[in-house]
């Protein structure tokens, strides 16, 4: 048996070793890995802005990784970058960013943070942060003059290959940008954060018009910032009859949600918790396309690695 053949062996010893470790514990989301070979990349987006997508991607994320797996998040909201502040991380501790690799200032593997431990509890597998820059000059760049959309698709695959990620957590700019795009044509998985108001439900419309060419295996719908007194179940109806598209989740409004911090940890118990909990759940219980490492499977926006262009 040569070195490779070694390899191969060790890492499926690894593999099972992790299955056998979470069946133990009762847990079922390692099973919507089926391998190494096929992560799962989620993109998180909205049609607009504040509407709760670091706090989905972080809490997934960390609701994933509390259960044992090895969870990646991409802030490619360069915009509204607040993934690092849920996280406790300041401008200091971060060295590189996502921006720099962009524009061929570090390598893949200088901008990881691996803030495991700064979400104050006692977590099973990892979680890794792939952060935007707070760097006001440095966000007007990027949005000015593009980049090399392209660049995307090596930074999500290096991120799976190099720290052997079971997930990968994508937070994109809101509205239909041409980097969204192409990030949610590489997913497997789609989640769309939607407001119950008519500016969202216009916008959310026109969001699953295009998304649906893009062919992507699984959309799920998460409906944020619910009040109490609504209607829960005719905001649920229609919003499933308008986009024919199920909805997920429904976390109600709450003024606990202001402040920094992973939100599911401090509050564990809370009704939004229960709902984002239970969309993780739905996540791995769904039946989803492995996609390839290569990026084989993107469709509809595959012209988008071709060219450099303003995100606009």
């Amino acid at each position: 048996m040569d070195d490779s053949e070694h390899s191969i062996v060790r890492q499926n010893t690894e593999m099972e070793k992790r299955r056998s470790q979470l069946a133990k514990r009762g847990l079922d989301l390692i099973s919507t890995f089926d391998s190494r070979s096929s992560p799962l990349i989620i993109s998180v987006h909205s049609s607009r802005n504040s509407v709760g997508k670091s706090m989905v991607s972080t809490n997934l994320g960390t609701i994933m990784a509390t259960q044992g797996l090895r969870v990646g998040i991409l802030d490619a909201n360069f915009e509204w970058h607040s993934l690092q502040y849920l996280f406790n991380l300041n401008e200091t501790e971060i060295g590189h960013s996502l921006n720099d690799y962009l524009w061929g200032k570090c390598e893949i593997q200088d901008m990881v943070q691996d803030v495991t431990d700064k979400v104050g509890a006692d977590i099973q597998g990892k979680i890794f942060l792939i952060p935007a820059s707070m760097n006001p000059g440095e966000i007007a760049r990027v949005l000015r003059d593009g980049y090399d959309i392209g660049l995307l698709t090596d930074v999500c695959r290096s991120l799976i290959k190099s720290l052997n990620l079971d997930v990968l957590l994508i937070e994109t700019r809101a509205s239909l940008s041409q980097d969204s795009l192409h990030l949610i044509a590489i997913s497997n998985v789609l989640v769309e954060i939607m407001r119950p108001d008519e500016q969202d439900y216009r916008g959310t419309a026109g969001v699953m018009d295009v998304v649906r060419k893009l062919n992507i295996p699984r959309i799920l719908l998460v409906i944020n910032q619910v009040w109490s007194h609504a209607d829960l179940d005719g905001i649920r109806n229609r919003v499933e009859q308008s986009y024919n598209c199920k909805v997920a989740a429904m976390l109600p409004f709450s003024e606990e949600m202001s402040g920094s911090g992973i939100f599911s940890l401090q509050f564990p118990d809370h009704e939004i918790t229960l709902g984002l909990k239970k969309l993780t759940d739905q996540i791995a219980n769904l039946s989803i396309p492995s996609l390839s490492r290569d990026g084989d499977s993107v469709q509809g926006v595959a012209a988008l690695n071709n060219h450099r262009m303003p995100l606009v």
